[in-house]
């Protein structure tokens, strides 16, 4: 099977990322702790036999990214939200012929190839993958044949989002 993982990322910035921990960390950190979780992706991804696609939101430095994915494909984000942007990700790369795609954020500290191959395990018997969160999200989001209903779901980032998910994936 030929899988690919799409990872769904910025080029981390002082005060651009990870904002929401501004109240504790100081700009610098939070870009540099956003530098961190991508070098980890970048050490778990290089153990599994996939392909890389870094999906990235336009920035003129997006090169920097090559320093931490340096054989990836990139794609920049195009869509008008969160869903559209991630539909348009999946449907280039399964149309670059890739049988399988999981597609994931890069503020994943805890995820781990076990969590991707589930992913890709999930696949082989059915047509879409999600792997909920504790707060209502999901970390994985994978796919054989892109499907934009699922990716029409009302508040990104709220605590129904897998759910909503499920729901238009049924």
């Amino acid at each position: 099977m030929k899988n690919a993982v799409i990872c769904f990322t910025r080029v981390p910035k002082p005060g651009l990322t990870k904002t929401r921990l501004l109240p504790v960390l100081r700009p610098e950190q939070c870009a540099d702790l956003h530098w961190a979780f991508l070098k980890d992706l970048a050490e778990i991804y290089k153990k599994m036999d996939i392909h890389l696609f870094v999906a990235y939101i336009s920035d003129p430095d997006w090169e920097q990214l090559k320093t931490v994915f340096p054989s990836a494909g990139y794609i920049p984000q195009k869509g008008n939200d969160l869903g559209e942007k991630m539909y348009r990700a999946i449907r280039k790369v399964l149309d670059l012929g890739y049988e399988s795609v999981v597609l994931t954020g890069s503020d994943l500290p805890l995820i781990t190839a076990d969590h991707l191959n589930s992913g890709f395990s999930a696949l082989e018997e059915n047509d879409i993958a999600i792997g909920p969160t504790s707060d209502g999200g999901y970390y994985l989001i994978g796919m054989k044949k892109a499907c934009r209903d699922v990716f029409r779901v009302e508040g990104y980032g709220g605590s129904s989002v897998f759910e909503n998910t499920v729901a238009a994936a049924k």
